[in-house]
């Protein structure tokens, strides 16, 4: 099974899944991944494929942050060798990264049993990963806080840096007529001081060289050798501490070695699942399943033609066929078919996703194929021998349980013999009941393939008027090569085609004839299926904008509805306010002819004015009510049977029977009812805004302005404050405009001067 890898492309799907993996070993292991052969096997891999593309859809996958191949690092580490800080680091992020995925995964509360058994058999230690993390940095640096006495040295390090520091600015200050520069440098791992070349010996000390042009040399004066030498020895103390934590870092990373070559193996092999599934939700692919009932494979694209480009098509090997022949002209797309078979049984055995609907896949004891031209170099073989040596070795090892593809059976020899030798060979395997797809061109073929109950003929279809293949594969009828077809939209001579037909006819046996009339009517009812096919989907595209415009008339109609029972809501709750408000009146008013007054008012409020239906023709501008909502519209437009109704803003279109015309509904004044300020709530003369903000202090302003104006009071004032003036500028803004203020000023003395506001109101 493994030798077909490469002639159905199976590494160049691996290839392009590997580019997902999230390590080197989890490439690795896409890479070397082979078709398995065992149920057990193959039903495991799918099961973990189902799971982690269900998580790689609902959540991109898991983490696979901090984790890297550390193995090596592990086996030094076992065998007693010293690792260095970065390594230690890097197995510190394995078991941080081990401990993030089992935390992702428990959090997507979803049920993947088989990938859980993977992460959950992740090993962690995390006081590891704690004293790793308080050694060393991420950037790889030992802290300070690795051990007490690390600590303690490079505190002394600090301070003699700080020493060495203020001695050198000393000498430098004291001699900086003496010296190229004012600032000390290294030399050979020691500080130095740069001096003039001709004062080098005058300073005692050690001379570390000269610069390049000869004007400096570099000196260590006497008071630093002390000073450097005391630095060298703490920095050497640092190293040897350093040293001896590594070393405790390395045993204990060595405890847990065999855990965490496990824990890198299954991380490896989850990266690898995690790889196939991103790739299956690239290509929208899904899981197959073992089928003991023939290979089904619906809607199924070649995952390495453009998926812009791709033909989707449907494949069945089931009983009682167990024979596949695809027919059809050159370029066609029979190959393609042939592959795809090929190309995903194998994928499925790698527990792969297949970009398709649904497949279910049987177990094949091996996948043999004859697919391609190519010559084998080697053994000097022509195209046709070896295609022949290929036969032949398939031939001799095939059994009832094996998938064999063959491309252009009997192809590059004579066509007589090789329709002849195509024939034999599909009898053999048809009598060891092995499964075959195979195909050709060749007419005998088809006559053949007609004959037997288990053979399935199937075609790839061509467009001849726009001369070229559709790579739509069609199942149960033979295609033919359209050689005659094509030749004469090329405007071949008339007679040499006639010719050609008329051998053709002569040429076909009664069988072919009568196969091929019985094809040509299968080739009709399909277009007329695939006709009537279009018009239900069209029908059932347009029942479902009928369906949203409907629902859409229905939404618009409950709108309209809610909004005037809200309206209607609102003026009666407004109508017993001024009802509650003049009965108030009415029982305190004193004068007789003002309770006259406010009863007219009364009996106003509840005088009922019936609509009244209106005979004659109906035009535009009419008031019209429509009979199933009883809501009151105006008439915009007519077409012909067709009346635009507007309906508080928005247009309905109705018929003439879902519509009555009425007398325009029309408002009564509302007369105004007077009542002395006595009898009134009294309003306060000022009304003082200090402390709110400008949004909290206009509508506050302008209540009060109107409770003034209800109660006839002349001149008021509000109290604003100085501040920034923003608020007394939006007071002034708002009040500007209002049509019962005659002027605005600011206070004078007495009146709160510029923080308050005299407002005059118009007299009734």
């Amino acid at each position: 099974m493994n030798e077909q890898t490469q002639v159905l492309e199976l590494d160049l799907i691996l290839d392009q899944i590997s580019k997902h993996a999230s390590f080197s070993l989890g490439k690795e292991v896409v890479l070397r991944q082979k078709p398995q052969n065992k149920r057990l096997l193959i039903q495991r891999n799918n099961d973990r494929m189902r799971d982690a593309l269900l998580l790689t859809v609902r959540f991109g996958g898991l983490p696979f942050s901090g984790i890297k191949d550390i193995r090596d690092s592990l086996v030094k580490a076992k065998k007693g060798g010293l690792l260095s800080v970065e390594e230690a680091v890097w197995v510190s992020r394995h078991g941080h990264g081990c401990e993030s995925m089992k935390a992702a995964l428990r959090k997507t509360e979803l049920s993947v049993p088989f990938v859980f058994d993977l992460v959950d058999s992740l090993q962690t230690n995390s006081a590891l990963s704690k004293k790793i993390d308080s050694c060393f940095s991420p950037n790889y640096e030992v802290l300070d806080s690795a051990s007490p006495l690390l600590k303690d040295i490079r505190d002394k390090l600090r301070k003699m840096d700080a020493e060495i520091s203020r001695q050198i600015q000393k000498f430098i200050s004291a001699n900086a007529d003496r010296l190229t520069d004012q600032l000390a440098t290294y030399r050979h791992d020691r500080l130095v001081v740069p001096v003039r070349i001709s004062d080098k010996y005058h300073f005692k000390g050690v001379i570390h060289g000269e610069s390049a042009s000869g004007q400096t040399a570099y000196v260590e004066p006497e008071f630093l050798l002390n000073l450097n030498n005391e630095k060298q020895t703490l920095i050497s103390r640092e190293e040897d501490e350093i040293e001896r934590i590594c070393w405790e870092i390395s045993a204990a990373i060595a405890s847990v070695s065999d855990q965490y070559v496990a824990n890198v193996e299954t991380l490896g092999e989850l990266d690898a699942l995690f790889a196939k599934a991103q790739w299956g939700k690239n290509r929208d692919a899904t899981v197959a399943s073992l089928s003991e009932g023939g290979l089904v494979i619906e809607h199924g694209r070649h995952p390495l033609i453009d998926p812009k480009q791709v033909v989707a098509n449907t494949y069945r090997l089931q009983q009682p066929y167990r024979m596949l022949l695809i027919t059809g002209p050159n370029t066609g797309g029979k190959t393609v078919s042939l592959k795809v078979i090929g190309l995903f049984t194998l994928m499925f055995y790698c527990g792969i996703p297949l970009p398709c609907e649904n497949a279910q896949i049987p177990l094949f004891d091996e996948i043999y194929a004859d697919i391609g031209d190519e010559q084998s170099i080697a053994q000097s073989l022509s195209t046709f021998s070896s295609h022949l040596a290929r036969i032949a070795r398939i031939t001799r090892h095939c059994t009832r349980d094996s998938l064999i593809l063959l491309d252009e059976l009997g192809g590059g020899t004579d066509p007589n013999e090789g329709e002849s030798l195509a024939i034999a060979i599909l009898e053999f395997l048809r009598k060891k009941q092995a499964s075959v797809v195979a195909t050709t061109h060749y007419n005998r073929l088809k006559s053949y393939g007609a004959q037997h109950s288990e053979i399935l003929l199937a075609s790839v279809q061509f467009d001849l008027q726009q001369l070229r293949p559709t790579y739509k594969y069609i199942e149960g009828l033979a295609g033919q090569s359209y050689a005659l077809d094509i030749a004469s939209r090329f405007e071949l001579d008339e007679n040499i085609i006639a010719m050609a037909r008329q051998l053709k006819e002569e040429g076909k046996s009664e069988v072919s004839k009568i196969l091929e009339k019985l094809e040509n009517q299968l080739d009709e009812n399909r277009k007329i299926e695939e006709e009537l096919k279009v018009q239900l989907s069209d029908a059932k595209e347009r029942e479902e904008a009928l369906r949203k415009e409907l629902a859409a008339f229905e939404r618009g109609r409950q709108e309209l509805f809610e909004n005037a029972r809200s309206e209607a809501n609102a003026i009666i709750e407004e109508a017993l306010i001024k009802t509650e408000e003049y009965l108030q009146l009415l029982k305190e008013q004193e004068k007789p002819h003002q309770r006259l007054e406010i009863k007219k008012a009364l009996e106003e409020m509840a005088e009922i004015q019936p609509e009244e239906v209106l005979e004659g023709t109906i035009a535009v501008g009419d008031t019209v009510r429509i009979n199933s909502t009883s809501q009151v519209g105006i008439v915009t437009a007519i077409d012909r049977s067709a009346y635009s109704v507007e309906v508080l803003g928005k247009s309905f279109k109705v018929s003439k029977k879902q519509i009555t015309k009425i007398t325009p509904v029309k408002k009564k004044a509302t007369r105004h009812v007077s009542a002395t300020s006595n009898l009134m709530t009294p309003v306060s003369m000022e009304c003082n805004v200090i402390g709110l903000r400008v949004e909290e202090a206009l509508p506050v302003v302008e209540k009060y302005i109107d409770d003034c104006v209800l109660r006839n009071l002349k001149s008021v004032r509000i109290v604003h404050g100085h501040g920034t003036g923003a608020l007394r500028k939006a007071i002034w803004a708002k009040l500007n405009h209002h049509t019962s203020i005659e002027e605005l000023r600011l206070g004078g003395q007495g009146e709160g001067g510029g923080g308050a506001t005299v407002v005059t109101l118009k007299g009734k």
